[in-house]
């Protein structure tokens, strides 16, 4: 059951799940399938479909599962810290002379320093410290093995984000006849330059999720 909107204790994050690929530097993974989650269309509590994450931390709002889209889920443990939260309140324990035009560099040296992170959670990490408006800020991640009624079984990364994320999306500001054309003009020029940053990871996708 879920917790009420009116409880001090509710804290919400967007959850989103990325199929890992052999051939990705960024979503490729090192480790064999092993079983995992697994998730059904229109399920409810207290099927394992309820939670997002095998550790059952994180528990669904919505029954309906697809890759790649955020879901809206529950943190069940909301004072329990993760070591992402920690990385992201410490950069200067971590951050100084990363160059974030060498993703394998980057990913290396802090999975030497931390093993347990994967590529994903790194690249969503350090492109957050460099561009917060729209990158947002990753919470926990982990590695799980996924199927749905419409999916065969599939190694995903789970990632858990700010959900008080405020990027808005570029449909909205097109459409929208109250912003001056100079406003929306150096949007764009915003939206090249996180382009630019994205493009050595790989990791176009995140434009699209926020």
């Amino acid at each position: 059951m879920h917790t009420t909107e009116n409880d001090k204790d509710l804290k919400l994050w967007w959850g989103v799940l990325y199929p890992a690929y052999n051939d990705h530097p960024i979503l490729a993974v090192a480790t064999p399938e092993v079983e995992g989650t697994v998730f059904e269309q229109d399920t409810n509590p207290p099927n394992a479909a309820a939670y997002f994450d095998p550790q059952h931390r994180y528990q669904r709002w919505n029954s309906r599962y697809a890759y790649d889209l955020p879901q809206l889920v529950q943190d069940l443990q909301p004072h329990e810290s993760t070591l992402l939260a920690e990385l992201h309140a410490s950069p200067h324990l971590w951050a100084d002379g990363l160059d974030l035009a060498q993703p394998e560099r980057v990913i290396a040296q802090l999975q030497a320093a931390y093993p347990g992170l994967s590529g994903v959670a790194i690249a969503y990490l350090v492109l957050n410290l460099a561009c917060p408006e729209s990158v947002p800020a990753i919470h926990d991640a982990w590695l799980d093995t996924v199927a749905t009624a419409n999916f065969p079984a599939h190694q995903c990364h789970g990632v858990i984000l700010d959900y008080n994320h405020a990027a808005r999306p570029l449909k909205d500001v097109w459409e929208d006849d109250s912003i001056p054309d100079e406003r929306i003009f150096a949007y764009l020029e915003d939206m090249l330059s996180l382009w630019q940053l994205l493009e050595p990871w790989h990791s176009h996708f995140f434009a699209f999720n926020n």
